[in-house]
């Protein structure tokens, strides 16, 4: 998907969304990835609810099959057969966001579940915008706007970001890198 033709992940969350009007400086015109080390244990992250997943999937579904969500008799019928394309849709979610907040500083490992998929049967995703893996991700220099410019445009926005240990978790969560 090009960054210009993602959708945003709804009408609701649309009117808060950052453009090219809400950027503080112009980007140069090509961005590396933060170099990252294959191992990582802290992050600074925004956990993206069930319901944000839903949103961008359902604009997903809508993009590539115009029409076709109303053969389904209902939402829950939906999600059943959409889940199936759930894994691109995160995946599609990032690049919108760099489109979008230019000054967020781009990690390849941007996007990592934090549940067991055999305990709850639905996979958590955290957002990271830091990660402890090289010295580069650990002192990145990130803006409060653009990190609420992000949150904004994930639909996110009723949480703190905070430091996530993915080494120890109340509920043995395991961690994977979704990249």
């Amino acid at each position: 998907m090009s960054a210009q033709s993602d959708p945003p992940p709804s009408d609701a969350a649309q009117p808060d969304a950052p453009g090219p009007s809400h950027t503080q400086a112009i980007p140069p015109t090509r961005r590396r990835y933060i170099p990252q080390r294959r191992s990582f244990t802290r992050v600074f992250a925004v956990k993206i609810p069930n319901e944000c997943i839903r949103q961008w999937l359902r604009c997903y579904w809508d993009k590539t099959w115009p029409g076709a969500r109303e053969q389904y008799p209902s939402d829950e019928a939906f999600y059943s057969a959409a889940c199936r394309v759930e894994h691109l849709v995160v995946d599609a979610m990032v690049r919108p966001i760099y489109h979008h907040v230019r000054n967020l500083p781009p990690l390849k490992r941007n996007l990592i579940t934090i549940s067991d998929l055999a305990e709850t049967m639905l996979p958590e995703y955290l957002f990271v915008f830091k990660d402890n893996s090289s010295p580069e991700a650990c002192s990145l220099k990130i803006r409060k706007g653009d990190v609420r410019a992000a949150m904004r445009y994930l639909g996110v926005q009723d949480q703190e970001p905070q430091v996530y240990d993915l080494r120890v978790s109340a509920n043995n969560h395991r961690t994977q890198d979704s990249s």
